[in-house]
């Protein structure tokens, strides 16, 4: 049976909006102990960590799949990818030993300056051998166009364990289903356009019913789209936003025990994340001070800042 799932506008708007300069994926970097993983010559086991990889993504069917675009109106959609192969997705490399932090940085910095091929399905995963203190490292890379920052959390869930596995259950059967053909993809286009207008008079019909609650909604929308394209004006030039930019990018992080954050929230009456946010926010402050950008306070400065709105009976999916 044919299989085809239309990305929603959202998803569609990632890829839209990528340009050689500016990606559009996310990714993580995870430091772990080695140790347990280690073969009776020493050796790093990937094929462990190759099964295990393959097993658990039997859970996340967006990982096999690749995009397609529909034909005329050009919207993205998934198919399964009929040459899906983890190989190309799981990548071992190694650091010259015994590789510091400093050179991790640097190495998935090239990582994430490179974009994703787009004719198979959008991740990477590195595994990084040779990391002192006999430890080693994961590279994750996915699109945001397959993932936010929740199901990307959800799939680290389901490969890490609190406690070494010494059985790596086998990958269940994987069996791609077909693409749609173009001209079935565009009949389904066709199809969807043709019942645009019933859907919109059913929504109309709902709004009658409660004329009051409607025109809150249709307020609270209009301030939300002025708001995000105010948001979305130019902001003051700085040595962060030039004119233009290359793709290469610097990776970066620093140690936080979260007992500290919590108790710093605590203290004046705020959430982790506005630890974070604060954080983040005297950090740029004072890397734009040493860079010389000219009355830093004064600046019209924008970040990007993700929320979560998903409900949690969608972890998971």
């Amino acid at each position: 049976m044919a299989f085809s799932e239309r990305l929603s506008a959202l998803d569609a708007s990632f890829l839209e909006i990528e340009e050689p300069s500016s990606h559009m994926h996310v990714g993580a970097v995870l430091v772990l102990d080695a140790r347990p993983l280690r073969d009776a010559e020493g050796r790093l086991g990937y094929d462990r960590i190759a099964a295990m990889v393959e097993a658990r993504i039997h859970d996340f069917p967006r990982y096999r799949q690749r995009l397609v675009r529909i034909p005329v109106e050009n919207h993205p959609a998934w198919v399964d990818d009929p040459d899906w192969n983890l190989q190309y997705h799981l990548r071992h490399t190694a650091l010259p030993r015994p590789g510091d932090l400093r050179q991790l940085k640097r190495l998935a910095g090239r990582i994430m300056s490179q974009q994703l091929d787009r004719g198979k399905p959008l991740w990477e995963m590195w595994i990084v051998e040779g990391l002192e203190a006999d430890r080693f490292a994961v590279i994750a890379k996915v699109h945001h166009c397959m993932i936010d920052g929740v199901s990307g959390v959800d799939l680290l869930a389901a490969l890490l364990r609190s406690a070494p596995e010494t059985e790596v259950e086998p990958a269940p059967a994987w069996q791609p289903r077909g693409a749609p053909s173009d001209a079935l993809l565009l009949a389904e286009s066709v199809a969807r356009r043709a019942a645009a207008p019933w859907q919109l008079l059913r929504n109309a019909v709902d709004a009658a019913r409660s004329p009051l609650d409607s025109l809150r909604a249709a307020s609270q929308n209009a301030i939300d789209v002025a708001e995000t394209f105010r948001s979305l004006s130019s902001a003051s030039p700085t040595s962060l936003n030039p004119e233009r930019i290359g793709p290469h990018r610097r990776y970066d992080w620093i140690r936080f025990e979260l007992a500290t954050v919590r108790r710093v929230a605590k203290a004046f009456g705020g959430t982790v994340n506005d630890v974070v946010l604060a954080t983040v926010t005297g950090a740029a402050q004072a890397f734009l001070r040493a860079r010389g950008d000219a009355d830093v306070e004064a600046l019209d400065f924008r970040a990007l800042i993700p929320v979560s709105t998903r409900p949690s009976e969608e972890h998971g999916r």
